[in-house]
């Protein structure tokens, strides 16, 4: 990210953009409020998009290949919406981030002019948490929803929230939904013991993979674990691809997080 805007990002960080994780939420928590950020969260937003390029695209360039239009539901500082939208294998002509946190769309209209993104290449919209996407149906190749499911507080929201997602996405089209696995001892986001089986307000938690599967109804899920270990394990310089596919994909459930990859039939 170039100057001056990598330095007025820094700046939004630290002042609490991207900190408010659950809107609207009567817990008094550090999730459900904007707090100052520490040195070191400021680094990682900062360096949010180089990790997505070398993950996040890697997939979906991998398994999904072109996408014109793509919408990034619940894009924060912009870091998933700024990496697709510099993906040539991607090719997105638009590439759009929603967010219900109006300072975090502040910051990620900040970082993509650090990066030299423009409308309509790359762009970002305050969204209310919980309303219906303001978009047709079947408006988009490509819906991608990273970090964010975890933090919509019922079942039933989640349900509604995936339905919204593919109501956007064109039949064909992909969804790819990122969310921490809860096969851990101690939950991703809060290191809570068993924190994504004990529920409390105003705190994240994960939701099991056949629970989310059931909620992609009329879309075909692609195996993605496989596809991990064996990239996972190429960016380490060791032949992932010699490593059998039963193997891979037995070895992707200890991974900390979710990749779900849904077509829309």
């Amino acid at each position: 990210m170039k100057e001056p805007f990598r330095s007025e990002f820094a700046e939004l960080i630290r002042r609490g953009a991207g900190t408010l994780d659950i809107p609207d939420s009567t817990a008094d928590t550090s999730f459900t409020k904007e707090i100052e950020a520490p040195a070191e969260l400021i680094q990682r937003e900062i360096d949010r998009v180089d990790v997505h390029r070398a993950s996040l695209n890697v997939l979906l360039e991998a398994l999904v290949g072109s996408a014109r239009r793509v919408l990034d539901v619940g894009c924060g500082t912009g870091a998933t919406t700024v990496a697709m939208a510099l993906s040539s294998r991607l090719g997105a002509e638009e590439v759009i981030g929603l967010d219900p946190n109006p300072r975090s769309i502040e910051a990620a209209i900040v970082r993509a002019k650090g990066y030299d993104l423009d409308e309509p290449r790359c762009s970002f919209r305050y969204v209310p948490a919980g309303a219906p996407l303001p978009y047709p149906d079947d408006g988009f190749d490509l819906t991608t929803c990273v970090s964010v499911i975890e933090y919509v507080p019922t079942v039933e929201q989640r349900v509604d929230f995936v339905r919204e997602l593919k109501r956007v996405t064109r039949p064909g089209g992909h969804i790819l939904l990122v969310t921490p696995s809860p096969f851990r001892l101690r939950d991703y986001h809060t290191h809570r013991l068993a924190g994504d089986w004990r529920r409390v307000a105003g705190y994240p938690w994960a939701s099991p993979p056949w629970q989310l599967e059931s909620m992609f109804d009329g879309c075909r899920i692609i195996p993605t674990r496989a596809h991990q270990i064996r990239a996972g394990l190429g960016k380490r310089n060791l032949p992932g691809e010699l490593l059998p596919a039963r193997l891979a994909n037995l070895a992707g459930w200890a991974l900390p997080w979710q990749k779900l990859l849904a077509q829309k039939l």
